[in-house]
């Protein structure tokens, strides 16, 4: 008696298959996702195991070569057809369509059909759905299915499809919702710190198990929730900022980071769009060199009680977060300051906006590349700028040539000439270090070389963004160091002394 290959074992594996994997992949919520696939996996485990013992049993002999090869194909099918009864009678020969035609098989079972096309159909509809809303869950499904998730591994389990779309406020109203949610978060006692996105990234791809749904979920780490997750105030006020997509799930298009006592909102992650707006441990340095720089500076001292206030610039303000920080600092030690932000992307604005409200902070905005649209001189700039290359090159990321320090040198070029006497220009900014040599120093000392300035210069960080040394423009980098530069003007008197 021939042994059958167990077709309807394969259909209904594929139509299970079909069905499972569209349920996964429609699944927003990584715990749900996690318990998908091991539905999955508990379901066609068995299916795949008796599927397979059925294919040793049928076609076994002919792969071990128990069946002489040599033979020509046409002659050796034949052979087959007129010997299978005699020599190989457990042994169904697959390879002749004619003979499963005679015995009314078709070649590809109906079932077997059935549950390709659900396979088909769920990938089909995942992807379209995916490219007309651009709002996939932030962990890829397929990723679960690897054999092993490593959890150091480096490859983002978000596309660059599910970065959430920033969205401009456009009106008044929707200022104020943005504004108005920071205030009831603060009152809420909402505080994150913001990692590193690859950080962010392992946290996401944990599974969590059944774990209610916080603020910090939502805000901090971007999570999907659901409607009963979050209070309905912050539900209504995230509708009227613009900053909610609705899909299958809920996720918010910001995240809100702490820095001190304030809030701050953001890109939601990934951020990986080209408008982006970066918080990160970055900006956390950032605002501390800011507050070291205000740390025995002259030009404090000298003013006294004087009532006008000081003139600060931000440039390439991002979050607003270096100027929100100097500015606060200020006020402690009691000297008012007029506050101007710039910046070259439009969002960036749009959140330095809100968040210095939030804050209490009142500053001019301005879009403008670097220095040439703003008059006057000013007596405290700071500028965090970006200093990787990046091939995308998005404004929050690239940072020129040479290595990325190009962005860098040009502003502190012009940056030196709008200093006020006495007042203090602050760079935070990263180094390629190259055979122990640092490119973005020596070009530094050269526009400082005049002595007209009282420079320091120091590594903050040696080594940061080790997985850029891969990429094959930083080929011959040792490593990136964090670097900060602060440089104050001499008065006329002095430098005249």
């Amino acid at each position: 008696m021939r042994t059958y290959v167990p077709h309807r074992t394969y259909g209904f594996g594929n139509v299970g298959y079909g069905v499972i994997l569209y349920i996964t992949l429609a699944c927003k919520i990584g715990d749900t996702r996690a318990i998908a696939v091991r539905l999955t996996l508990s379901v066609l485990q068995p299916c795949a195991a008796k599927a397979a013992s059925a294919r040793s049993a049928v076609f076994g002999p002919y792969l071990r070569g128990t069946i002489d090869r040599r033979v020509p194909t046409t002659t050796r099918h034949r052979t087959y057809e007129s010997t299978r009864s005699r020599i190989y009678p457990n042994v169904l020969v697959a390879t002749r369509q004619r003979w499963w035609r005679r015995r009314g098989l078709r070649k590809r079972p109906r079932l077997a059909r059935v549950g390709f096309a659900c396979v088909g159909l769920a990938c089909v509809v995942h992807i379209g759905h995916a490219m007309l809303t651009r709002s996939i869950a932030p962990v890829s499904a397929l990723s679960a299915f690897a054999p092993s998730a490593s959890a150091t591994s480096l490859v983002s389990p978000i596309s660059v499809a599910d970065a959430p779309t920033s969205v401009a406020p456009s009106d008044a109203a929707v200022v104020e919702a943005r504004v108005a949610l920071l205030q009831a978060l603060s009152a809420a006692g909402y505080r994150f710190v913001t990692p590193t996105p690859v950080t962010h990234e392992r946290v996401l791809a944990r599974a969590r198990g059944a774990v209610k749904i916080s603020l910090l979920d939502i805000f901090g780490w971007n999570r999907a929730f659901g409607p009963t997750d979050v209070p309905d105030e912050l539900l209504a006020l995230l509708r009227r900022a613009g900053l909610l997509t609705e899909q299958s799930v809920l996720r918010s298009l910001a995240r809100v980071a702490s820095l001190g006592d304030d809030l701050f909102l953001h890109s939601g992650f990934p951020t990986s769009a080209a408008d982006a707006v970066f918080f990160g441990p970055d900006t956390y340095r950032f605002a501390r060199l800011v507050r070291q720089s205000l740390i025995g500076w002259p030009r404090l001292s000298a003013r006294g009680a004087s009532s006008v206030p000081l003139r600060l610039l931000d440039v390439g303000c991002g979050s607003g977060a270096g100027a929100i920080a100097g500015a606060r600092a200020l006020q402690e030690l009691g000297h008012d300051c007029a506050v101007t932000l710039t910046d070259i992307n439009p969002a960036a604005l749009v959140f330095a906006e809100v968040n210095a409200r939030a804050a209490g902070i009142a500053a001019e905005m301005q879009c403008c590349d670097g220095l040439h649209a703003l008059g006057g001189e000013f007596d405290l700039i700071i500028t965090n700028p970006p200093y990787l290359i990046d091939d995308a090159k998005r404004v929050y990321r690239h940072g020129g040539e040479q290595l990325g320090r190009a962005l860098s040198v040009r502003l502190v070029r012009e940056s030196l000439t709008r200093l006020a006497p006495g007042g203090r220009l602050v760079l935070y900014t990263g180094a390629a270090i190259v055979d122990g040599a640092d490119a973005l120093l020596a070009e530094l000392r050269a526009l400082l070389a005049d002595g007209q300035y009282d420079w320091t210069y120091e590594e903050i960080d040696p080594d940061v963004f080790g997985e850029e040394l891969q990429r094959e423009v930083y080929c011959q980098v040792d490593r990136i160091a964090v670097v900060g530069l602060i440089v104050t003007l001499r008065n006329r008197s002095d430098h005249a002394a």
